[in-house]
């Protein structure tokens, strides 16, 4: 079904980001992973960045972030439509003061 295909695609996207940011910045993903509504149909995943590392490990989060995100905005133009919302992204960034 379309749903189980795009359900693979955003969670492969979110575990590779949750991977890279592990593997590349040095981040533990028990401080930055969160997956709620397991077993239902609506499962929220939630990637909140650690504000901790040198900049350059500060500005490779954000490249792996901003890449997985691509891939969902890629995903939520391609099969959302009127009737099925089945990838929402929401940006809870809060710019820097």
């Amino acid at each position: 079904a379309i749903r189980d295909i795009i359900c693979s695609g955003v969670s492969t996207l979110l575990f590779t980001a949750a991977s890279a940011l592990e593997d590349i910045c040095g981040y533990d993903s028990e401080s930055f992973f969160r997956i709620s509504g397991e077993g239902t149909e609506d499962i929220n995943l939630r990637i909140t960045v650690p504000n901790q590392g040198d900049d350059e490990t500060k500005n490779r989060a954000q490249v792996i972030m901003r890449t997985c995100e691509l891939g969902l905005i890629g995903i939520a133009r391609d099969y959302n439509d009127s009737k099925f919302k089945y990838v929402e992204i929401i940006n809870s960034r809060t710019p820097e003061v």
